[in-house]
């Protein structure tokens, strides 16, 4: 007939089709106000999120409606994570091995949004010869 694949042909309903069923799926009108997802709501911390795991980990929760703080110890990379995600997200620097860091970073997501929802503790370097998270926690535990 000559239609573009996906087409409605005149008259009928255009409709979209799951592939593993090739069933008709009702279409969603157009929405004024975005559709909440599962986080609808929520207000969440990704420590490293930033780059790698913690920025997609960030653009997913954002999808499914959550609010978003993102962390990172450069800035550069945490102006260039808030410019790809856009909407709904703030960066604070800051390095998760330091205490004062830490306390720092709650007293500003709680400041602006008044709680933490979901907590994504991300943020690791391997091998990179700095204290890990644990022995920066054993250590302040110890004294």
């Amino acid at each position: 007939m000559g239609e573009a694949p996906g087409e409605a042909l005149p008259g009928e309903e255009h409709r979209s089709y799951s592939v593993k069923t090739l069933k008709p799926l009702p279409l969603q009108p157009c929405a004024l106000e975005p559709i909440m997802g599962k986080l609808g709501g929520k207000i969440a911390l990704i420590t490293g999120g930033n780059s790698g795991i913690g920025l997609a980990s960030a653009n997913g929760f954002m999808a499914e409606g959550a609010y978003v703080f993102i962390t990172g110890r450069r800035q550069p990379e945490l102006d260039k994570a808030v410019a790809c995600l856009g909407d709904n997200v703030i960066s604070v620097r800051s390095d998760v091995s330091s205490a004062q860091d830490l306390d720092r970073l709650y007293e500003t997501v709680t400041a602006q949004k008044g709680r933490i929802d979901i907590l994504f503790a991300n943020a690791g370097i391997a091998g990179s010869g700095r204290p890990t998270v644990k022995a920066a926690l054993l250590t302040q535990l110890r004294h």
